[in-house]
């Protein structure tokens, strides 16, 4: 019995100091100053308006779009009309102001936000529907098969339209037979989808025709296969200052075995394919002009989008007409 309570003394205060400690919390303090009230962040109201195809090139709404973009109306007015071209004229437009572009705020934070004049960071986007779509009825019609796509105007003096993506049914003459992937938009909270090949003009400072290329060819590809994931501008460019030495922006260009690193880069494999200069040319795949054409077409025919490189220029390839 000693002994236990020797060894049980000890222990006695412990226990009675637990039972008797007081739990604190702490308590929150007054600062010094005066108190700033929590502010809801401003927004911008998005404004729709629905207007026909023969309305869309009329002054007083190029005159609206120049303003608010800051770019030449003479421009935007050669712009549209190329785009228009060949397209069949019972459409509705339903214009949508603001409107932010994935593409064009990536080339604006990387590239525009940084110069010495003021661009503006919204764009405007112009939603086309079959006529027999309206304001009136838009919540009430079925828009199955109504909706062809969209464009987007942007901001950058040089080139007007952005982003695109328009199915092939809008034109007149769609006798052809190109690569397709879908896409899902929502136009004044309705959600509605088509198909086409993604296409966007190159804006000439930020981007050329070789980076918009590669950037429409991932946009498909990341919509077609879910491998893949889409390329922006400020990667590409993020990309080659990591092996060139000379300056990026504003972009001169891209050769093809630049752009072909790139690519490998994002996770497309690439094989060149090459025309002969001239009998001296021992590259490993450069082949003649009929031998070159031969398998030109064969990867058409696979449904396999191309990127082609002349010295001057670079494009897509997308499929053919049908003769």
């Amino acid at each position: 019995n000693e002994i236990l309570s020797y060894f049980m003394k000890p222990l006695f205060p412990l226990f009675r100091n637990k039972k008797s400690q007081k739990i604190t919390v702490p308590q929150l303090q007054e600062l010094e100053g005066i108190p700033e009230y929590q502010q809801i962040l401003p927004t911008h109201k998005i404004n729709y308006r629905f207007i026909s195809y023969a309305k869309l090139k009329e002054f007083d709404n190029l005159r609206i779009f120049a303003e608010e973009l800051n770019v030449p109306i003479s421009i935007l007015r050669n712009d549209l009309t190329t785009l228009t071209r060949g397209m069949n004229h019972k459409i509705t437009i339903c214009i949508e102001y603001p409107y932010v572009d994935e593409l064009y705020r990536d080339t604006y934070y990387s590239f525009y936000a940084r110069k010495h004049a003021k661009y503006n960071r919204f764009c405007f986007r112009l939603s086309f529907f079959k006529d027999d779509v309206n304001e009136t009825n838009y919540y009430d019609i079925d828009l199955t098969d109504k909706y062809y796509g969209y464009v987007v105007l942007r901001p950058t003096p040089k080139r007007v339209i952005g982003y695109t993506f328009l199915n092939p049914s809008i034109y007149s003459g769609h006798h052809y037979s190109i690569c397709l992937c879908e896409r899902a938009s929502f136009v004044k909270g309705r959600k509605v989808v088509t198909t086409a090949f993604p296409f966007s003009g190159q804006d000439g400072e930020m981007t050329t025709c070789a980076e918009t290329a590669a950037t429409m060819l991932f946009d498909y590809f990341s919509r077609r296969y879910n491998k893949y994931s889409r390329l922006l501008p400020s990667q590409i460019a993020d990309q080659l200052s990591n092996n060139l030495l000379d300056r990026k922006q504003p972009s001169v260009g891209i050769d093809v075995d630049t752009m072909a690193t790139v690519m490998n880069a994002f996770g497309v494999n690439t094989r060149q394919y090459y025309v002969k200069e001239d009998e001296s040319d021992i590259r490993q795949f450069a082949y003649s002009k009929e031998k070159f054409e031969q398998l030109l077409n064969i990867y058409v025919e696979s449904g396999i989008p191309i990127y082609l490189a002349t010295k001057t220029h670079a494009k897509i390839v997308i499929g053919r007409q049908n003769k």
